[in-house]
């Protein structure tokens, strides 16, 4: 079973989503909707949710900022994006925070069967068909990737490709033998090397080193450093 949440500002738009996906699949469920992404976050729902689906632009808090307070909290709740052509820079932006993927208005029926599909399929309990030897490459290459890029976008198709697996196959391989998710791995990642970059180059500002490891918004970067670290990154600089 697929519990899902809906948010968009247009009701038209949650009533449309809700049949179109409830037709799809018994196995699919619109648990909530929502027209904001602050009705989330307020949501007593939001633990029990195994993938978000939001619009971008809405009213109080749009779709960018939801995504971002989700990371905080459940990094490894999925999201995916739902937006316009005129929105597509913004997608691609939601990339860096962890969104699994984007649809554009209005919504293909095939390709939103797709992407649930995908999902719930990793859900199921997983089969390793790698030998050890081959599965620890896996992992190695996709570490060795993302140290390399962990100022990018995490490129889910290239990682995939790079390995020779399936991305669902190798997301659920990844969380299995490290415990983390790719997303999270990526996070702390970045972390390392922004606490690097506070100690051994004190000349750069915050701001220029979020934007260093991949953040163009140096407020998010540091409420995540905190979240991580206990400590901001001006004063974890200048602890040391």
């Amino acid at each position: 079973m697929l519990n899902i949440a809906l948010v968009d500002d247009e009701d038209t738009i949650l009533f449309g989503m809700t049949k179109l996906i409830s037709e799809m699949n018994d196995n699919y469920h619109v648990i909530a909707t929502f027209n904001n992404g602050q009705e989330v976050l307020d949501s007593t729902l939001l633990g029990q949710f195994d993938l978000l689906i939001t619009d971008i632009k809405m009213p109080c808090m749009d779709g960018l900022e939801l995504i971002k307070e989700v990371v905080l909290h459940y990094p490894d709740l999925p999201c995916l994006i739902v937006s316009g052509f005129s929105e597509f820079d913004y997608a691609r932006t939601a990339m860096r925070y962890g969104v699994i993927d984007y649809l554009l208005k209005p919504v293909d029926p095939d390709e939103l069967n797709e992407k649930l599909s995908s999902i719930l399929q990793a859900k199921q309990p997983l089969v390793i068909t790698q030998i050890d030897g081959d599965k620890n490459k896996a992992i190695r290459l996709v570490k060795n990737w993302i140290s390399a890029h962990y100022d990018s976008e995490l490129d889910m198709s290239a990682l995939a490709e790079l390995v020779h697996l399936n991305p669902n196959y190798l997301s659920r391989l990844f969380k299995i033998e490290t415990g983390e998710s790719l997303t999270g791995y990526l996070i702390h990642t970045r972390m390392q090397k922004a606490k690097e970059l506070l100690v051994n180059q004190l000349e750069l500002k915050i701001y220029e080193i979020a934007e260093r490891i991949g953040y163009n918004d140096s407020t998010y970067f540091t409420k995540l450093f905190k979240k991580l670290n206990g400590y901001t990154p001006l004063e974890y600089r200048n602890k040391q």
